[in-house]
């Protein structure tokens, strides 16, 4: 068991940035935080990710691993 860092980001994903998404990740039937993330920066094996954070009154970012999707899922942007 482990990490797999061999699993490669579909070069198609950076026509998506800017674009808004809900994302699934391995062993989880919800969208990750059941919001939705903006594509941001799409890398050799992960994607960066941001969605709006009215506490923060900025965003929040993350980054995942392809290994670690299941889909992307275009959404419309939050209200």
């Amino acid at each position: 068991m482990g990490i797999r860092f061999n699993c490669l980001c579909p070069d198609v994903l950076e026509e998506y940035i800017n674009t808004w998404f809900f994302i699934y990740t391995t062993n989880s039937d919800h969208a990750f935080f059941d919001v939705q993330w903006q594509l941001r920066e799409v890398g050799d094996n992960y994607i960066v990710v941001r969605r709006p954070v009215a506490d923060l009154g900025g965003f929040q970012e993350a980054v995942f691993l392809c290994n670690q999707l299941v889909s992307v899922v275009e959404a419309p942007p939050p209200a």
